[in-house]
């Protein structure tokens, strides 16, 4: 059901940020979350990131601000590919951040083809995880932006990949903002509410009083502590959200890093 636009735009004003005047419609495919439902991680490929002494983490980090370090977000459309886009996204702009200057890579590919995932049914960040170390990141080739299911990857000749040599996990936005300030963008899930998916334009957005709908994979790159906000990059394309495509987020909440599930990064060769 649609939200009343009266209703939206007069709420977004008593949180702080700003509301379209007409409902966007992003078209990712929605799994609800039942009331108790706990989402598991383990362990299992990440490791932690070593201690580097003297390393110093400002108040502020965006890496827009470091031109040409972040591209303008994809767009997933119908298929429940966040996941791949929010980790091709943190790769992609670690590659720059390092001066690579990398072709553009392939979510759906990896989605699709890397992962053999339908296309409303995306992974975790484990399963992820582990196909990135195995196969790592695909560069996109002809074919691989129009795919639609896992059976096209067949026709597709195999592009060739960025490698990923360690993914590593955090639990405190302490460890957040030192692993984006001194590493690059990172990956990882916030609480989706209609809301932010179909209302927000700009500002810093703290969710209503709605229900979350589902869980949604995004990149974040950056951190601002005297807005207290987070800053990232969303996969719904450059009509979506602030300054074609990006957002900003209050500290403790949306579900991000207030529940102990992590944040993740990767190391690239």
């Amino acid at each position: 059901m649609s939200l009343d636009p009266v209703w939206i735009q007069q709420k977004a004003v008593e949180l702080g940020w700003v509301a379209r005047t007409e409902e966007f419609e992003p078209l990712i495919p929605i799994q609800e979350i039942g009331q108790g439902t706990v989402a598991w991680f383990s362990s299992g490929p990440f490791k932690q990131r070593p201690p580097e002494p003297g390393a110093v983490v400002p108040s502020r980090k965006d890496w827009r601000d470091t031109i040409g370090c972040i591209t303008l977000p994809g767009h997933q459309k119908d298929v429940g590919a966040c996941v791949s886009f929010a980790t091709c996204a943190a790769a992609d702009a670690r590659a720059r951040i390092a001066g690579l200057q990398p072709k553009p890579l392939s979510p759906l590919y990896h989605h699709f083809c890397s992962m053999d995932r339908p296309i409303n049914n995306g992974p975790d960040f484990d399963f992820l995880a582990e196909k990135t170390l195995e196969l790592g990141l695909p560069f996109a080739a002809a074919g691989t932006n129009s795919l639609r299911d896992p059976d096209s990857c067949h026709a597709l000749a195999v592009p060739p990949k960025m490698r990923v040599v360690a993914l590593y996990s955090f639990e405190t936005a302490e460890e957040v903002k030192r692993e984006i300030a001194l590493h690059g963008p990172v990956m990882g899930n916030m609480d989706l509410r209609e809301d932010f998916e179909k209302w927000y334009r700009s500002g810093i957005y703290r969710p209503t009083n709605l229900p979350v709908i589902s869980s949604h994979a995004v990149c974040l790159i950056g951190y601002n502590d005297d807005e207290q906000c987070w800053i990232g990059k969303n996969s719904m394309g450059t009509e979506w959200g602030e300054g074609g495509g990006f957002f900003r987020l209050a500290y403790n909440s949306s579900g991000v890093l207030t529940e102990g599930v992590p944040f993740y990064s990767l190391d690239l060769l």
